[in-house]
C-alpha cells in the first residue's frame, strides 16, 4: 500500500486514520479534512501518499491513482460526539446530520467504483477502525504488508 485514500462522513476520523497510517507505512500525509479542498496535483499525480477528506469531486482523480481505499462508515452519534469534542459550531453539526444520507450515498459509490486493483477497507465502528490500525502497524513492523 502506497496510495491510500481515506474517505468517511464529518467526524468519522479521516485526519487521525490518515496520520497513523502514514505514520505505520511511512507515507507522506495530506489531510483536507472540512476545507472541502482538492488534493494538490502533484500529490496524486506522486508516486507515495496518504490522502484523507477533501472535496467528492476530486476523490473519482484520486481512486484513479489510490491502491487502497479505506471508507469510515461510523454511526451518525459517535461522528456527532467527535465532531462536538473537536470544537465544532452547531452549524456544523446541524450540517453533518442533515447531509448524512447524501455523504454516505457519495462514498458507497466511490466504494462501488473501486477495481480489483484497489484493497477495500469499509469500517463501520470506532472498534473497526482501531482494529484496522493495529493490524496495519503490526503488518508493517513485520514486514507482512502486501505490495
Amino acid at each position: 500500500m502506497e496510495r491510500v485514500m481515506i474517505v468517511g462522513q464529518p467526524g468519522a476520523g479521516q485526519g487521525e486514520t490518515a496520520a497513523a497510517v502514514g505514520e505505520a507505512l511511512r507515507l507522506p500525509v495530506v489531510d483536507l479534512g472540512h476545507r472541502g479542498e482538492r488534493a494538490p496535483r502533484e500529490v496524486v499525480e506522486g508516486g507515495r501518499w496518504v490522502v484523507a477528506g477533501g472535496d467528492p469531486a476530486g476523490w473519482p482523480a484520486r481512486l484513479g491513482r489510490a491502491d487502497a481505499l479505506v471508507w469510515l462508515d461510523l454511526p451518525v452519534l459517535p461522528r456527532l460526539l467527535r465532531l462536538a469534542r473537536g470544537g465544532a459550531e452547531v452549524d456544523a453539526l446541524r450540517a453533518a446530520l442533515a447531509g448524512r444520507k447524501a455523504g454516505r450515498a457519495r462514498c458507497a459509490a466511490l466504494h462501488a467504483a473501486a477495481g480489483p486493483e484497489h484493497r477495500l477497507f469499509h469500517l463501520r465502528s470506532e472498534r473497526a477502525r482501531r482494529g484496522f490500525l493495529h493490524a496495519l502497524r503490526h503488518a508493517a513492523r513485520t514486514g507482512a504488508l502486501p505490495r
